[in-house]
């Protein structure tokens, strides 16, 4: 689980920082496979807690969903 969260950071931070030399299609196609990644890692987060009564595991996700809003916003934006 903790993988998949820091793979979440390191993907985000590596999409953030390649993001200049991406078209249009790239940037889109990038920014769909992270939502999707993302909501996929809630919905398994979301579920070990339940079992696990683990709740702290929950903000470093948080965390992520909002850096990629960051990340989705500025590059929307700056086009």
């Amino acid at each position: 689980m903790l993988y998949m969260i820091l793979a979440d950071y390191v993907l985000i931070f590596m999409c953030f920082n390649g993001l200049a030399g991406v078209n249009l299609f790239g940037g889109i196609l990038m920014t769909a496979f992270l939502i999707l990644y993302n909501i996929l890692l809630v919905k398994i987060v979301l579920r070990f807690t339940r079992r696990n009564n683990d709740s702290y595991i929950i903000y470093p996700v948080i965390g992520c969903c909002f850096l990629l809003a960051i990340f989705i916003f500025r590059f929307f934006l700056v086009i």
